[in-house]
């Protein structure tokens, strides 16, 4: 059990900056954190901040969130960009109302 990775849930801390989620995780023990994106208020020092915290501590990114897709627009190509620059393991999607070949053809999109 101790190569598990047990990480802080993003969505467990929505009232804090993702930087302060890392440090939270890492106080709290955990060998990982979830990084909540919302492409209209996060910005490249944002990115440079959390990276730099989950340097210092040795905390993994084990998951960006959300991509909704079935709105008229998603943040998914923002938020895949910053997870490859954070080195986020694991990318979280949902999907909305949509026509189900417009969501298989968007995540496709992504995954490229």
């Amino acid at each position: 059990m101790a190569d598990r990775l047990i990480s802080l849930a993003a969505g467990t801390v929505l009232d804090i900056s993702a930087a302060d989620a890392v440090e939270v995780a890492a106080a709290a023990g955990f060998g990982g954190v979830g990084i909540w994106f919302d492409a209209s208020t996060w910005t490249d020092e944002d990115t440079a901040r959390v990276a730099a915290r989950l340097d210092a501590t040795g905390i993994a990114a084990l998951d960006i969130e959300p991509v909704i897709l079935g709105r008229d627009h998603d943040q998914g190509d923002a938020l895949v960009d910053v997870a490859a620059e954070l080195g986020a393991r694991h990318v979280l999607l949902a999907s909305g109302s949509a026509e189900r070949g417009a969501v298989v053809e968007r995540f496709a999109a992504l995954c490229e």
